[in-house]
């Protein structure tokens, strides 16, 4: 019984995935079974001007994508919070007691951020998990607007491995929306 209920959320967390996905993509751009990019070159060409549907909505505009480094040890964090109020903010926590301290980095653009979030939603439904962590960890967070879900990868930035390829991309890519001036 308790396998049942555990393939359930994954197939109810996969339908909602699909469903967002369909919301944010055109068609050529999603789903497409077209030749695959090095992961670098993904992360490369992430930010380009990509067509896509106007993407804030009432759902999106409380979507939150949240990545960075923490010690599991001390549980120390660094990281950048992306939502869609299209604010970029840097975060702190020096505790797991702690709540993040937030600072805003800069306002964005929407086209830049629905890219983001359509890119990071394709990796979860890629790789829905993805739990290796390291002495000093990186994450992404995915935290839809329409449930209470969080989606969450860790990875050991020391390593790259075959798991972490493509969250290291969406990282990646993530990371040149954070200017020089703003970040850890």
């Amino acid at each position: 019984m308790e396998q049942s209920s555990h393939s359930f959320v994954y197939l109810y967390r996969y339908i909602l995935f699909l469903l967002f996905c369909g919301c944010l993509c055109t068609g050529a751009s999603c789903g497409s079974s077209s030749t695959q990019n090095t992961a670098s070159n993904q992360a490369a060409n992430n930010l380009e001007n990509k067509p896509l549907r106007k993407c804030i909505n009432e759902r999106t505009s409380k979507s939150i994508i949240r990545w960075g480094e923490y010690d599991p040890a001390s549980g120390v964090t660094r990281a950048y919070q992306w939502g869609g109020d299209l604010q970029l903010k840097k975060l702190a926590r020096e505790n797991f007691k702690e709540q993040y301290t937030e600072e805003t980095v800069l306002k964005t653009d929407e086209h830049s951020f629905c890219i983001s979030l359509s890119e990071t939603v394709k990796t979860f439904e890629k790789v829905p998990t993805l739990n290796s962590p390291g002495p000093i960890s990186r994450f992404i967070e995915y935290y839809p607007a329409a449930n209470k879900d969080v989606f969450r990868a860790v990875w050991n930035p020391r390593y790259r491995n075959v798991g972490s390829k493509d969250f290291r991309a969406i990282y990646d890519t993530l990371m040149t929306a954070v200017p020089d001036a703003g970040r850890w």
